[in-house]
């Protein structure tokens, strides 16, 4: 075990990709892709091969679509170069089959790879870790900390490389991963192509190693109170614990969570301590989802925020405070449940929720669970319970009202089977209809 630490002091180089045409032409369609985008099409009419590339290389260097302009296309019959135009901004080609005795390959992939100080495989970024050059290997602990490089690339380099730790310090003011609503064209990630979507990775990888191993996002010991970074998008492997223990004060996106992170294991835990700029499960992309165990907001400030999205499979949510929101569209089945102890909490989505248990603060119910009981047990023990928002039918089952508790409802579109009293009806406790 071995603690690597990113540096990002690397050189930038700029990668070159070869493209080969070759076999015997007879009017075949020959086209050369990036990001599932046709960038340079060509059939062939003449079948000879050197007229082909340069059609293709042509096309290439012709067309306007941010995706192709960011790379030079040269004629080197019967190959084609393609060379990013910026040293250190990686890019993926891919080939049709032509058909017939004609071939399309990409002969060099790289001919020269993509190198620079944002690209976590890039072996010059890295010192201390038990792999080639000081990368990161298995039961390493990665630690990213006292710098400002951006992480863009080599995003997935990790992808298999189980770590007994990951450490992201507040001393880290770089951003990780991509805006995936944007094109980056830039080696540090911030110049982008609004009009196109990202169609490389946009999430570092980190995989754990085991459910006793614990991934840790803000962390400072010391003096002072740094300024940590405004964009941590992560995708967590394996099971272990994820502990968020501050974030930026803002973000670098206006809207979205500054941490936002994608998990795969049911057996993973997070936990979120201060989070003023918010910190998302499965937020960043419309179509994102995520898997994971218990979700703990210990924070108590109002500042913290935390948003779990509507892809999301987990089993336990707990907060003692912030202003936090839950938008799902799977269920919580038996033995999983909502807990809310102080601060605000927005429910939306289209779910069941098997148990709520309001303990205090507020919980504004704007969810239902489309011609069912959106809510099966409810317990108002303190703090209250805000149906009059949701503004649509809904149906809970058993509402337990205790000393202390709230629950404001909208008449005629409130359903509530049985509202008992656990405590033998001594109340004080409120019951606000609209």
């Amino acid at each position: 075990m071995a603690i690597a630490y990113f540096t990002g002091t690397a050189d930038a180089v700029a990668q070159v990709t070869t493209v080969t045409v070759g076999g015997v032409l007879a009017g075949e369609t020959f086209t050369l892709s990036v990001g599932g985008v046709a960038i340079a099409s060509h059939t062939d009419a003449d079948t000879v091969i050197a007229t082909t590339v340069a059609a293709l290389v042509s096309a290439w260097n012709a067309s306007t679509h941010p995706y192709g302009t960011a790379v030079s296309a040269v004629d080197a019959s019967p190959d084609i170069t393609l060379t990013a135009d910026t040293a250190g901004v990686p890019f993926t080609v891919t080939v049709n089959t032509p058909g017939g005795a004609a071939t399309l390959v990409i002969t060099g992939d790289p001919t020269t790879a993509s190198a620079g100080p944002n690209d976590l495989s890039t072996e010059d970024n890295w010192t201390g870790g038990g792999g080639s050059g000081g990368k990161p290997a298995a039961t390493d602990t990665v630690e990213f900390k006292d710098t400002d490089v951006d992480v863009c690339w080599g995003l997935t380099e990790l992808n298999g490389v189980a770590l007994d730790g990951l450490f992201i310090h507040q001393t880290y003011t770089g951003r990780m991963g991509l805006d995936y609503a944007a094109f980056a064209t830039s080696a540090d990630g911030r110049t982008v192509d609004t009009s196109k979507q990202e169609y490389r990775s946009t999430r570092a990888q980190f995989p754990m190693n085991g459910a006793t191993k614990r991934f840790h996002i803000g962390w400072h010991e010391g003096p002072g109170t740094p300024a940590g970074s405004q964009q941590i998008y992560l995708l967590m492997d394996g099971s272990g614990e994820i502990i968020v223990h501050n974030t930026a004060t803002v973000s670098s996106q206006s809207g979205r969570p500054s941490v936002d992170i994608d998990t795969t294991s049911a057996s993973t835990n997070l936990i979120v301590r201060e989070a003023p700029a918010g910190v998302g499960v499965a937020m960043q992309a419309p179509d994102d989802a995520a898997t994971i165990n218990d979700i703990t907001v210990t924070s108590q400030s109002a500042s913290t925020r935390v948003f779990i999205g509507k892809g999301v499979s987990w089993d336990n949510f707990t907060q003692f405070g912030g202003t936090n929101q839950i938008d799902s569209a799977i269920d919580l089945t038996a033995g999983e449940a909502v807990k809310v102890h102080s601060g605000t909490l927005t429910i939306q989505g289209d779910f069941l929720i098997d148990e709520l248990h309001i303990n205090g603060g507020l919980v504004i119910d704007k969810h239902l669970n489309t011609g069912a009981v959106s809510i099966v047990d409810t317990w108002i023990n303190g703090g209250t319970l805000d149906l009059t928002q949701n503004g649509q039918a809904h149906e809970l089952t058993n509402v337990y009202l205790e000393k202390g508790g709230t629950l404001r409802a909208d008449d005629g579109l409130t359903d509530i089977t049985n509202l008992l009293e656990p405590d033998g009806g001594t109340g004080p406790y409120t019951i606000s209809v609209t």
